[in-house]
């Protein structure tokens, strides 16, 4: 995250023994009132991760990780209040290249860069809030609906498009339209 993020959970992964390890932590109310602004919802009651970190190799890891939340949006449909409990659950492969050697294999990094799975940390730090809050943005339900809360729109108010075949239809004097392949 950015210097101004609402939540860091900054790890050092050169730190990390060769077993692997546990981290859990709750993102603190201030942090999750700024981050319900961020994501444009009512609010965030509770949010909490926990995450398993192995080392792969010298400088390749993976992140393991789970999260739960409860979040406060708005129906689309009739504008109350709609709470849901959300989970999920992730894997992120991370290599790091050390500060020292950025400049000497700057143009290794740009192929890395291109690479879908693994994400290149320049050092080794990993702001473990990051792919939770990347998650959990993509857990929120964009179009919240309360229970038994149904749209109904259209009906005969509106005027329906006519179909252009059936306007072909007319300008021949019946028939069918023609088929199209």
């Amino acid at each position: 995250m950015t210097p101004d993020a609402p939540f860091s959970y900054p790890f050092d992964l050169s730190s990390l023994s060769e077993r692997g390890g546990e981290v859990s932590f709750e993102i603190p109310a201030a942090a999750r009132e700024a981050i319900a602004v961020l994501f444009e919802i009512d609010g965030i009651d509770a949010v909490s991760a926990v995450l398993r970190l192995a080392r792969e190799s010298t400088n390749e890891y993976v992140v393991e990780g789970s999260f739960r939340a409860n979040v406060l949006q708005t129906c689309i449909v009739t504008l109350e209040p709609v709470r849901s409990s959300l989970s999920g659950e992730f894997t992120r492969r991370y290599r790091t290249v050390p500060q020292s050697r950025l400049r000497k294999i700057a143009s290794d990094l740009e192929m890395v860069a291109g690479d879908d799975e693994i994400e290149t940390l320049k050092g080794s730090s990993l702001d473990l809030a990051v792919p939770v809050l990347e998650e959990l943005s993509l857990a929120i339900d964009p179009y919240p609906r309360a229970p038994g809360a149904e749209f109904i729109g259209g009906g005969d108010d509106e005027p329906q498009e006519e179909n252009p075949f059936a306007v072909l239809q007319k300008l021949k004097g019946g028939g069918k339209p023609p088929e199209t392949t």
